[in-house]
């Protein structure tokens, strides 16, 4: 018999949008601090760990994704070779964009702004803005 030891912590003062989901794995510890605002349609996935501060705020359709298929053996198809794993961590008083993209092994300092459309996969300190600069090339035909 399989024992299951997944934990959900949810602080004070927490809203959630339309259509947030919350996915954990038998072993996963998922913990939101206090004040933490989810924007619709945002997904936590977790198998290991995701750890949110207090006072963070997610845009629309924000995804947290603490593992990724594992695809080093090309004689096997890639969802028989199961995961590769790494805790989340996202510290206080964050603004995550709208459409941003957090991967696995990541951790967030306090006081970070990440902009729309980011896909984070490293590590950001505290106290910083990251963004991704696009840009708009328009011509007369």
């Amino acid at each position: 018999m399989d024992i299951f030891d997944s934990t959900l912590r949810i602080g004070s003062e927490v809203q959630f949008r339309n259509h947030c989901v919350i996915r954990s794995g038998e072993h996963a510890q998922v913990s939101i601090g206090h004040r933490v605002f989810f924007n619709d349609s945002c997904s936590i996935n977790s198998l290991i760990g995701i750890e949110i501060g207090d006072d963070v705020s997610f845009g629309e359709n924000v995804r947290l994704y603490d593992s990724n298929h594992a695809y080093q053996d090309k004689s096997r198809p890639i969802p028989s070779q199961g995961y590769t794993y790494g805790k989340i961590r996202i510290g206080n008083n964050c603004w995550i964009g709208s459409n941003v993209c957090i991967l696995k092994g990541v951790t967030i300092g306090n006081n970070v702004i990440i902009g729309a459309g980011s896909i984070v996969h490293q590590s950001i300190p505290d106290n910083t803005i990251v963004y991704v600069k696009q840009e708009l090339v328009s011509k007369n035909y």
